[in-house]
């Protein structure tokens, strides 16, 4: 008998009585970890035994679709998915950003972050305990957030370290995959949106004495109740040069003649509200347009990029 034919007799043989094979017994001849004793295990004993390594891949369990990447606020947003191609379910996956490649070098891991989708909490660059079953495709996101995005890439290379305890030791342990970059912001008279599903108009000029108000709407696009989002200023200023107080600077909801500091406020689905900042004393130096970095959260949504920005948003020639 051929040494082929041997195999094929062995391989019939060993699946025929993996049927018979006790769940305790299994588990001692379980050799790849699929939960049973069948074919793929005794392939694996037979190339140990012929010198042939049998070579195992992150990418024989995961497989990355999908991929695209955008601009919110000043981060880079990279969406994908990610599918357990294998025959088992994985548990207690490490997913871990393991380098980023633009055209402007390679980006600190320290600045971005991970999650399992949109309005998911982020993790600062690695995801552990991750659960994914078999044939389960689970969306991801990955954001980023250095300061080599001064400069606008036209596409992001990522490559994510996979650790999967259950599995032992791979002999590669990384999924790797090029996406371009899409940047639809406008430069001025501009709201660099917190999200996606966010959507604010420009803000209207006003003058009142020497303080600015400049009122717009923000209409909630996601797919739940936003219950409490909080809203306060980190940097405000005129275009020219001159910055003003955070502490000066406030927010009124809905006309509300309460101002503050700091705003919190719900939106539900679907629901818009109107929004006023005021800055005090603004005129009394000579504008030429309203900056303003103000940081967002939610309570139960985490936004895409952590603030909202009023961008260069010019001050009317009739109230200077």
């Amino acid at each position: 008998m051929s040494t082929k034919s041997l195999l094929k007799t062995l391989a019939v043989a060993v699946a025929a009585v993996a049927m018979a094979v006790p769940a305790q017994a299994q588990k001692r001849t379980d050799i790849n970890g699929d939960g049973r004793t069948d074919v793929d295990d005794l392939n694996m004993v037979i190339n140990e035994m012929l010198g042939k390594s049998q070579l195992r891949y992150a990418t024989d369990y995961l497989e990355v679709s999908n991929a695209t990447a955008h601009y919110v606020g000043n981060c880079i947003i990279v969406d994908f998915d990610i599918k357990n191609v294998s025959s088992i379910d994985l548990n207690n996956v490490l997913l871990r950003i393991e380098k980023l490649d633009t055209d402007g070098g390679t980006l600190l891991t320290n600045y971005n972050h991970l999650s399992t989708g949109e309005g998911q909490a982020w993790t600062q660059h690695r995801i552990e305990n991750f659960v994914i079953d078999q044939g389960e495709t689970r969306q991801m996101r990955l954001r980023l957030s250095d300061n080599a995005l001064t400069v606008v890439p036209a596409k992001v290379t990522v490559k994510i370290f996979v650790n999967m305890a259950q599995l032992g030791s791979l002999d590669d342990n990384f999924l790797d995959f090029v996406v371009p970059v899409s940047d639809g912001r406008a430069l001025t008279n501009a709201m660099w949106t917190t999200d996606d599903h966010l959507t604010y108009t420009t803000p209207v000029m006003e003058r009142d004495g020497d303080d600015l108000w400049a009122t717009f709407t923000v209409t909630n696009n996601t797919v739940r109740d936003l219950n409490n989002i909080t809203m306060r200023f980190d940097l405000v200023n005129n275009g020219s040069g001159t910055t003003y107080s955070v502490y000066d600077s406030y927010f009124v909801v809905d006309g509300n003649k309460n101002s503050q500091r700091i705003e919190h406020f719900p939106i539900d689905k679907g629901e818009t509200r109107e929004m006023s900042i005021m800055v005090k004393d603004f005129f009394k130096t000579t504008p030429r347009a309203l900056n303003a970095t103000i940081v967002m959260t939610c309570d139960n949504y985490t936004f895409a990029s952590p603030n909202l920005y009023v961008t260069s948003v010019k001050i009317p020639d009739g109230i200077k």
